[in-house]
């Protein structure tokens, strides 16, 4: 390997760590203080918690949608099952006329969230690419907010 090739001494150097990584999952609050030292301002804060209002009330109405769809099919999954004897009893067609539409919905919805998320994280994108002057300060400024419990 070249002394020049960066990448590929460092990737020989963490790749034993890089499972641990992907498999072990830490909370927000263990990454609290990761940059310090930087010039952070009031500005910058109020910024950074605008963006973090963004991020968490997009997830939050994804999750909130989900939670509702998922609680609208167990509602229709007790009426089938409380139904009469000779619809319970179909045929092979009732019960994928039964679960076609509560299928299909769960898909739309999924594709819809995945769709919602990358707007919005293309957005968080776009606002980081515009901060060009004392990033690491900017850097810090989020990673404070984001930690924050």
């Amino acid at each position: 390997m070249e002394k020049t090739d960066r990448v590929g001494h460092l990737y020989n150097h963490v790749r034993k760590q890089i499972e641990d990584l992907l498999i072990n999952k830490a909370p927000i609050e263990a990454f609290k203080a990761l940059v310090v030292g930087e010039q952070v301002t009031r500005e910058m804060l109020e910024d950074c918690r605008f963006i973090n209002r963004v991020y968490a009330a997009m997830v939050g109405k994804i999750a909130e949608r989900r939670e509702q769809l998922k609680q609208q099919l167990e509602k229709t999954q007790a009426e089938w099952d409380t139904g009469t004897a000779e619809l319970r009893q179909g045929s092979p067609a009732t019960e994928a006329v039964r679960h076609e539409p509560g299928t299909r919905t769960c898909r739309c919805d999924e594709e819809r969230g995945k769709y919602e998320m990358k707007a919005v994280l293309a957005y968080i994108r776009i606002w980081a690419q515009n901060k060009a002057e004392n990033r690491m300060g900017w850097l810090q400024a989020l990673n404070r907010v984001v930690c924050q419990r």
